[in-house]
């Protein structure tokens, strides 16, 4: 009966290859393409690309390139493109620039969606020098569109700029006549909720919906909901958590690992055994889930099923050891272990700050040294290393290991990281401790210069306005040694205080709160804001002395002065 039927063509066969594709089905897609013949080999490579970058396979995405070389098919912009997407994913900016010069070598013209791509690829790694320089190149060639202002304005969220100057940056936009989508209304969210601006991410969610509705963008998605989810849970508004979650499952949106990951550390930080069961009994429900389906609804078909579970673990390894019970965090770490999630530097970081807390410094000693090897192995954000040296740091001085301070700074700086304001401040703390006095001071000292000069002259925008972008030329002895000492993104892990960013943001804010979005023809530099943002916004970037290093260094000028003065009284 099936005899008059046509033979597949390459659309069908590739529209099956793209079902598997869309579900994470990579052995389904791979099984696929063996026992199917006659299929489109750009195509099918060009989709199992897109895989490979979902699920950030570095190695797979790496040896399909060799094949397709191999078998003499020529690399198109949007291979290129892919690749650069892919390392942007693992933070690794040298790696994104590496890919372009290969391209360029090529004779394949980057586009701009490359140069966006490079531009996240830089805003990942925390280099927001090569931001800025990106966005100039792409402004002086190109036509400027939503998805490189996006990420400028990913950018600013990142440091901590103050909602103003983000809402600022979209109401330009919109006066370049360059139409916001789902993605800028996510950012604005984003800026609000980090500034405690609760009522006005409320009000962005809501204009999304209108926009939607008067069909001028996407459907507000999980990112939107988990976003103020998130903060509200945050600041304990426990009954508009709930009602926004139930409008989510009304509006038939999925809850993923992220929400629910924010739901259980929600759950986690309030404390007390009934709590710490709901977070648990969450947890299993949703493991269920995944034993009963092949792959359960909650996991985002964008990442792999390592990451998804990676996001409902982690609150239980921050929990733990934030609770003084380290060895219940080393058993779920041991699990996610076990369940293949790699061991990457954010859940080392959270271990060892619960053995920190409960002076168990050997094991410390010992998960800094996994973290080093695996810096020194795999590239990281600039600032990947900052806030697990601070941790280490305190460690350290409460061993009284002084020349372990020097030499732990060393380490980092040899295999390419750089520092935060915190780390100084804590090395300065530890200095003083320890009795190494005149280094404390000259360290705080360093502070305050850093401070002045990054305040005097504008950062970024001095340096880069006049400079066009060569990637062919390595970034010069001079570049590395400025950009050791680095701000710290608001957009953390393990979140540090964003007091700086909030005051600004009070500052700048007029009394009815103008949110509307609406075009502001008159600014047309979307880089007006990022030169003050050391300066001004965010997560301590202005590089201030804290207020404990400060107290600890007075203590100790007030001890040496009343000892001067005893001796003075002998003699």
């Amino acid at each position: 009966m099936y005899s008059t039927l046509d033979e597949p063509s390459d659309r069908d066969k590739q529209a099956v290859l793209t079902a598997y594709i869309r579900n994470d089905d990579l052995e389904g897609a791979l099984s696929w393409v063996r026992k199917t013949p006659g299929m489109n080999r750009r195509r099918v490579y060009a989709r199992l690309l897109s895989l490979f970058v979902r699920r950030i396979d570095v190695d797979s995405a790496m040896a399909l390139d060799t094949a397709m070389r191999e078998e003499g098919i020529a690399l198109t912009e949007d291979h290129f493109t892919q690749l650069i997407k892919l390392y942007a994913k693992r933070r690794d900016i040298e790696m994104a620039e590496r890919v372009v010069r290969q391209m360029i070598k090529e004779s394949v013209k980057p586009s701009t969606e490359t140069w966006s791509a490079l531009m996240n690829a830089a805003t990942n790694a925390n280099d927001w020098r090569k931001v800025v320089r990106i966005y100039q190149h792409i402004s002086k060639k190109y036509v400027i569109n939503t998805k490189i202002v996006n990420t400028l304005l990913k950018a600013y969220v990142m440091l901590g700029s103050p909602f103003e100057d983000v809402l600022s940056v979209i109401k330009a936009m919109l006066g370049m006549g360059i139409r916001a989508d789902e993605v800028t209304f996510a950012l604005a969210m984003q800026s609000a909720c980090d500034m405690g601006r609760l009522d006005t991410a409320v009000y962005f969610l809501e204009e999304c919906e209108r926009w939607y509705k008067n069909r001028l963008i996407d459907k507000p998605n999980v990112v939107h909901y988990t976003l103020l989810i998130a903060a509200m849970l945050r600041v304990g508004h426990m009954s508009d958590a709930k009602f926004w979650y139930g409008k989510m499952k009304e509006e038939g949106v999925q809850p993923d690992s992220v929400t629910y990951g924010v739901i259980i550390a929600s759950y986690l930080s309030r404390g007390g055994d009934d709590n710490v069961k709901i977070a648990k009994l969450t947890l299993s429900n949703l493991l269920g889930q995944d034993i009963l389906d092949a792959r359960a609804n909650w996991m985002e078909k964008s990442k792999s099923k390592q990451q998804t579970l990676s996001n409902v673990l982690k609150p239980f390894i921050q929990n733990y050891g934030k609770r003084f019970t380290p060895q219940l965090a080393q058993e779920t770490f041991e699990y996610m272990t076990e369940v293949g999630i790699s061991v990457n530097i954010e859940n080392l970081t959270m271990l060892m700050d619960g053995y920190r807390r409960v002076g168990n410094h050997a094991v410390v000693n010992d998960i800094w040294g996994n973290m080093i090897r695996i810096a020194s192995s795999t590239k990281l954000a600039k600032n990947g290393l900052c806030l697990p040296l601070s941790i280490y740091i305190d460690s350290l001085t409460a061993q009284g290991r002084l020349d372990d301070l020097h030499e732990a700074f060393k380490i980092v700086r040899e295999n390419g990281y750089g520092f935060d304001a915190h780390n100084w401040n804590h090395l300065a703390v530890g200095l003083n401790r320890l009795g190494d006095y005149y280094l404390a001071f000259s360290v705080v000292e360093r502070i305050l210069t850093v401070c002045e000069s990054k305040s005097r002259r504008g950062t970024y925008t001095a340096t880069y306005d006049d400079e066009p972008l060569d990637l062919i030329e390595e970034p010069t002895t001079n570049e590395t040694i400025e950009t050791e000492d680095i701000p710290q993104p608001n957009r953390a892990s393990i979140r540090r205080s964003n007091i700086a960013g909030k005051r600004q943001d009070e500052e700048k804010r007029i009394v009815n709160e103008n949110t509307q979005i609406e075009p502001d023809s008159r600014e047309k530099n979307l880089l007006r804001y990022i030169e003050d943002i050391e300066s001004e916004g965010g997560n301590h970037m202005n590089w201030f002395a804290h207020h404990r290093t400060l107290k600890a260094l007075s203590w100790t000028l007030q001890l040496y002065k009343t000892i001067e003065g005893e001796k003075d009284r002998m003699y």
